[in-house]
């Protein structure tokens, strides 16, 4: 509990204090806790070589586990939980370049909210896939979606053939490949891959067809695309369930089974078996929207230990050498939104530890920071 303030001055001082902050407030909208934010960070007192973080404007809603995609420079920030009970059924577009919030528009009815696959051309379309639809624990869905971000409107694609929670998606070689990802019943890892052609938004076949199966089923998986090859890093396997028979779908936390993977694979063109590469340094799950490239290198920002940790290391592969190094760490433990622009990576949203000493999942925040990665340190 922080002490009393009595004396004539320090009154003085925190009401100035406060009115300051209010107007700030009033200036931009979260304006005055980017600036409280930034404080903090340098109050840690960290220094070169250390990554030095910028506070950034913040996304006009609280979100985690939201999905994205970059098109041009601008970031499409998707749904994502406010709180357990309450999840964002509209899309934010960050302009990296800006450096701000530049519009907001609706999700379709009936659209997954979060544990969606997100994939993009990088030039005008943005895949869907799987996710789940609601709040807590609520059942995955097999539908697909294209956005095209130039129009802001959404189509359809042929569904998944079985429901999927968060889902690997990527699209290589031309067609859109969904791998792994957790069973209908939210708790059984999934192991099958699937793809369907696409171009320009549309599919170019009448359903998914069954692709090599990755050998280690999971969720909540990085993943990317170097030259030729498929890469997927982490994960973990199990989920939370639902309380069984609840129509609200209440998350049952006493049946949590999941385990943090470190295990990381790879599929090149033509062959019949993914292939085992180095394992992450440290297990990290939730980190499919985490990741950037930089280079030839998969950096990977934070994650989930477990539910009762989490990280605010900064894990880099070099596809090169088939190596992993730490690189960083973030302004605090969090699962979080990455990407990179022009020499700067971004986390976007998220939730944080509770302090930097107690790594239990605390609030979710809308905050945004920036930082310098050297490619050469990678």
């Amino acid at each position: 509990m922080q002490p009393l303030i009595t004396t004539p001055i320090a009154r003085i001082r925190e009401g100035a204090r406060n009115f300051a902050i209010r107007t700030l407030g009033s200036i931009r909208f979260g304006l005055d806790e980017q600036i409280l934010e930034q404080l903090a960070f340098n109050r840690l007192g960290r220094k070169p070589p250390e990554l030095m973080w910028k506070a950034c404007a913040r996304c006009p809603r609280l979100r985690v586990e939201a999905g994205q995609a970059v098109i041009g420079g601008r970031l499409y920030l998707m749904g994502g939980y406010e709180t357990i009970a309450t999840v964002v059924d509209v899309v934010d577009v960050f302009d990296v370049r800006k450096g701000r919030w530049t519009d907001q528009f609706p999700m379709p009815s009936g659209m997954a909210q979060t544990h969606t696959g997100i994939a993009s051309d990088g030039k005008r379309f943005i895949y869907i896939a799987g996710g789940q639809l609601g709040p807590h624990c609520s059942p995955a869905v097999a539908s697909c979606r294209v956005l095209d971000a130039s129009t802001h409107t959404w189509t359809e694609l042929p569904p998944l053939p079985e429901p999927r929670y968060a889902p690997v998606l990527q699209l290589w070689r031309g067609r859109l490949h969904a791998v792994a990802g957790s069973r209908p019943d939210r708790g059984t890892p999934a192991s099958e891959h699937w793809s369907i052609a696409v171009n320009d938004g549309q599919a170019l076949e009448g359903g998914w067809r069954a692709e090599v199966p990755i050998p280690l089923g999971g969720t909540h998986r990085a993943s990317a695309v170097f030259g030729d090859a498929l890469y997927v890093f982490g994960g973990h396997g199990g989920d939370v369930k639902p309380l069984e028979g609840d129509p609200n779908y209440t998350c049952d936390w006493n049946s949590a089974v999941e385990s943090a993977l470190s295990e990381s694979f790879l599929l090149e063109p033509g062959v019949s078996q993914w292939k085992a590469i180095a394992p992450m340094p440290e297990p990290r799950s939730h980190t499919e929207h985490a990741i950037v490239q930089i280079g030839a290198c998969a950096v990977v920002v934070g994650g989930v230990k477990s539910h009762t940790e989490y990280s605010d290391l900064i894990q880099s592969y070099d596809t090169r050498t088939d190596r992993w190094k730490i690189v960083g760490r973030l302004p605090y433990g969090m699962k979080t939104n990455a990407t990179y622009h022009e020499g700067w990576s971004y986390v976007i949203t998220g939730q944080r530890t509770r302090s930097m000493d107690d790594l239990n999942p605390g609030v979710v925040v809308n905050s945004v920071w920036r930082t310098k990665i050297d490619p050469a340190s990678l």
